[in-house]
């Protein structure tokens, strides 16, 4: 009985968070997102070497659990994901290497002047 009274509690907690997010504005939202990023990071700077290593194995942990609880169709959507994700950073790359070959910016060679133009530089 007391159990069903959390769940309701937790339940209504969540509903009220999730409209007041919704009902934020994009400014509001970023102000937020930036004072918990500033936030997460004081207190990751705080822990000691102990609390980091217990931080890191406690999500080790939650996340083979996740792992082991997805069902096929979850691992294969993931997976899927993750090889889209690298697909696409691979073609960024690829396009920055094409556009910086194509948009070659003369300014950053090094000038090098080796006499007059009748005759071949050993350089």
């Amino acid at each position: 009985m007391y159990q069903i009274v959390i769940y309701k509690l937790l339940y209504a907690d969540a509903k009220s968070h999730q409209q007041s997010r919704h009902l934020e504005s994009p400014v509001q939202s970023q102000g937020r997102r930036a004072a918990d990023a500033k936030s997460h990071q004081q207190s990751r700077h705080l822990e000691t070497p102990e609390q980091s290593e217990a931080r890191r194995a406690a999500d080790a942990e939650a996340h083979q659990q996740s792992r082991h609880l997805e069902t096929p169709e979850q691992s294969q959507s993931r997976r899927a994901a993750a090889a889209e994700g690298q697909r696409l950073a691979q073609e960024r790359r690829s396009y920055q290497i094409r556009e910086e070959a194509i948009h070659f910016k003369e300014n950053r060679v090094v000038a090098h002047n080796c006499g007059p133009m009748n005759e071949i530089c050993q350089l």
